[in-house]
């Protein structure tokens, strides 16, 4: 199931939390994509950072665990961008295209 399959952070899972499942996972995998200049670095917050590091265990390691994950049948990096862009353009807070 996985790559038409991804985990990502579960909405009710703190940002405490996620920043220490994000600094574990990141100290075990190559994390460079949500680093500044990579291609899932926005949006920067620790939720959509976690995700990211989340998703990349699972792609490598098949662990999506449920404790702050949970399975999604979208990409993390590609939605979360497109769902800070919509959402602040509706806001009307979007500095972005």
């Amino acid at each position: 199931m996985r790559g038409t399959t991804w985990c990502v952070a579960q909405s009710q899972a703190t940002e405490p939390k996620l920043q220490q499942v994000l600094d574990y996972l990141c100290g075990q995998l190559d994390c460079k994509e949500i680093q500044p200049g990579g291609s899932c670095f926005n949006p920067n917050t620790v939720r959509n950072h976690a995700s990211y590091a989340i998703d990349l265990n699972f792609q490598i390691n098949g662990v999506c665990d449920i404790s702050y994950a949970t399975p999604a049948v979208t990409d993390p990096c590609k939605f979360l961008f497109l769902l800070e862009y919509f959402l602040k353009k509706c806001s009307g807070t979007s500095n972005i295209g």
